[in-house]
């Protein structure tokens, strides 16, 4: 409730305007800043801005289709999507949901900026982030012309997304460990229509990562000139631990147990950072 600033102590209920117009003041980041500050920055940047509640895409699952105009979407639609990482422990202690991240969409479609929106978890929140910066879209079209435009897209952690596959039992024994990156073309169902490793661990563990790929869903991609087209790198990491030495089994104290997770190898993702993209 807001004070009315009359009689008393009255108080103005909050009216549906009022509620939308917060919405949009906070969602846009305007808040508190003079009119002409505001129209200073659009005619700058030529930034477009988009709502979080009008823009409800999440890294798995049903997404909606957006409102078109001139037959482009109003908001920029997924090319490239990079994988976030979920560690095992977070997953172990029932941690799911959204994070919502606010991106900054330049006219080649490539990420410049994010910034958290909505919170979950400090270490799903930094996931988020850092693999949002690495996203590319379908830029929005204005006048025939792409231009920069502020989105926002909702990351979702949900442990039976993606199902992982086993660790081969081959692998155990010769004390095989590493991570699997694969890149993915996604089909107009949204299926996966073609896979290819772009970093081998070892032919055991791509060849169940390839199989295990077969299976997973994403949302349909969007189109590019005419063409459906989207792509997903997703990292797939094997680990053993509990008595492994670095060595075949003869060398073992006891079997290594073996586990199969999301997770980028540490600064991969930064090394392959461009120039001026989003931190």
């Amino acid at each position: 409730m807001l004070n009315g600033g009359s009689k008393g102590n009255r108080h103005t209920p909050l009216t549906p305007w009022l509620i939308a117009a917060i919405a949009v003041c906070l969602s846009s980041g305007s808040c508190g800043k003079p009119p002409q500050e505001e129209a200073a920055e659009e005619r700058t940047d030529s930034v477009q801005t988009h709502r979080v509640s009008e823009v409800t895409d999440s890294v798995h699952g049903e997404v909606p289709t957006p409102k078109t105009v001139d037959g482009h979407p109003e908001y920029p639609t997924h090319k490239h999507i990079v994988w976030p990482d979920y560690p095992q422990e977070i997953k172990d202690a029932g941690i799911e949901g959204m994070v919502f991240v606010r991106a900054l969409v330049d006219t080649d479609g490539m990420v410049k900026k994010t910034e958290l929106v909505r919170s979950l978890h400090s270490v799903l929140d930094t996931s988020a982030l850092e693999a949002v910066s690495h996203w590319e879209f379908i830029p929005l079209m204005m006048r025939q012309r792409p231009i920069k435009t502020y989105t926002a897209v909702g990351v979702r952690f949900r442990k039976d997304d993606l199902p992982l596959p086993d660790y081969p039992e081959i692998a155990v024994d010769a004390g095989i460990q590493g991570t699997v990156i694969a890149r993915l073309l996604i089909a107009s169902d949204g299926g996966v229509a073609e896979s290819q490793i772009i970093e081998s661990a070892h032919p055991a563990l791509d060849r169940v990562v390839t199989e295990a790929a077969t299976h997973w869903k994403f949302w349909p991609p969007g189109e590019s000139n005419g063409d459906t087209v989207m792509t997903v790198m997703v990292p797939v990491r094997f680990t053993l631990s509990g008595g492994v030495r670095g060595g075949p089994k003869e060398t073992w104290n006891v079997r290594p147990e073996g586990r199969v997770e999301l997770v980028w190898p540490k600064g991969y993702l930064a090394s392959r950072r461009r120039p001026g993209a989003a931190r």
